[in-house]
């Protein structure tokens, strides 16, 4: 039984580490394309294989959560609501990814790019927002059973949080604007740009974390 529940738990411990790595590597491309498109290098592509980029890191990152939650959660004994607040946060960032790689597609297909990417970056921005409740619910709850000098990695989490919400509200600004008129394609890319560091650090945090605790154990 213990030989079971040890294996379990290296399995979802390699999905955790394989999800947050991929988030880590789909937070790089999007900088890098998001930059190539800023230096004027084919901006419209860039700016849709960013969004692309960026929705299969959200994806990767919900699940992540999902099965993060799993294990934290079922110890730290959640009331209903919490529950409920968690999945929904998880739910809307998937939801968002899913709608960013749909549109990046559109986009490559030259189907209202100018309406398409900054509607992407609304979505996103609207995602990682959401997507930052959740993640600072499982944070804390799986903090409170660490040792204290295993909580040193939480702090880089707590941090990225922050960020996270920093953002989301600029990327939904520069969405707005650039669905009013103002520069969508340049708009756009700044998003993207400034949503792709984020994931990037989200990713990085969750890995190191990861990484500390299989160290310690």
């Amino acid at each position: 039984m213990e030989e079971s529940l040890q294996l379990r738990t290296g399995s979802s411990d390699n999905i955790l580490m394989g999800a947050s790595t991929s988030g880590l590597a789909g937070g790089a491309a999007a900088i890098v394309l998001s930059i190539l498109g800023l230096v004027h290098f084919a901006p419209t592509t860039m700016a849709a294989v960013s969004a692309i980029a960026l929705g299969a890191a959200f994806a990767l990152n919900g699940g992540l959560l999902a099965t993060e939650r799993s294990r934290v959660m079922a110890r730290a004994h959640p009331t209903t609501l919490e529950v409920v607040e968690f999945a929904g946060g998880v739910s809307v960032e998937a939801v968002a990814g899913i709608a960013a790689i749909v549109r990046g597609i559109l986009t490559l297909l030259h189907i209202e790019a100018a309406a398409l990417l900054p509607i992407g970056g609304l979505v996103l921005g609207i995602g990682i927002i959401f997507s930052s409740g959740a993640l600072a619910r499982l944070n804390s709850a799986a903090q409170s059973h660490k040792p204290m000098f295993e909580r040193l990695t939480y702090s880089a989490v707590a941090f990225a949080i922050a960020f996270h919400v920093l953002v989301g509200i600029g990327a939904i600004v520069l969405a707005i604007l650039g669905l009013i008129g103002y520069a969508p394609l340049l708009l756009s890319l700044i998003g993207f740009l400034g949503l792709g560091a984020a994931v990037m650090l989200s990713g990085a945090s969750m890995t190191s974390r990861m990484l500390g605790a299989t160290t310690v154990a």
